[in-house]
């Protein structure tokens, strides 16, 4: 963990309806810091269907901040069960595979069947440094037909973007969805010292 970092952001979504008639779009720019245990995301521009929501979206982002504030400090349930952390590690099967730029390749997927479980496979350079990641939930959401993240890797190790789709569907009520997440002008800080 890392004290006094920030980074900036892009964020859109777009949502379709069966028919394909685009239903609803939304984006939002942002800057987050972290300052030892405060942690601020500053709202800079918002669009709601192609007009501007920046003063609905701030007090959104303050009413969320407040309570988060106000509410005890708790550890998260659980971690996303990454393929690529050690304690997750074992539950998955890895399978190194060749990647279309001369890189390689490591496909994941889930040894047995449980709870927020990934797949996918990481994309490496031909240098070895980590550039993609595409993945999925092994299990999804009821009701989830699709549902698609790709993550881009800089070449400062950061994540650059984050791209999703999926397709959500009831008997006679359809989305298909886009979303894509910008990251930018990263600074990492201090390390923390306990």
């Amino acid at each position: 963990m890392t004290a006094n970092g920030s980074f900036l952001y892009d964020f859109g979504v777009k949502t379709w309806n069966g028919a394909g008639k685009l239903k609803e779009s939304f984006t939002r720019s942002a800057r987050v810091y972290n300052r030892g245990e405060t942690h601020r995301t500053e709202i800079l521009a918002a669009t709601r269907d192609g007009r501007d929501d920046t003063a609905n979206a701030r007090a959104q982002e303050e009413k969320d901040q407040e309570k988060q504030a106000s509410a005890p400090r708790s550890r998260r349930q659980e971690d996303l069960p990454s393929p690529f952390d050690p304690r997750f590690r074992d539950r998955y099967v890895l399978t190194p595979e060749p990647a279309p730029d001369g890189g390689a390749a490591l496909a994941f997927r889930p040894a047995a069947p449980f709870e927020g479980a990934l797949q996918g496979r990481a994309l490496y350079d031909p240098e070895g440094r980590l550039r993609r990641l595409e993945l999925t939930l092994a299990k999804r959401p009821r009701f989830t037909r699709r549902l698609d993240f790709t993550v881009t890797i800089g070449p400062d190790g950061f994540p650059e973007r984050v791209d999703s789709s999926g397709e959500v569907s009831l008997v006679i009520w359809k989305r298909t969805f886009e979303s894509t997440l910008v990251l930018r002008d990263v600074r990492t800080g201090e390390k923390e010292t306990r």
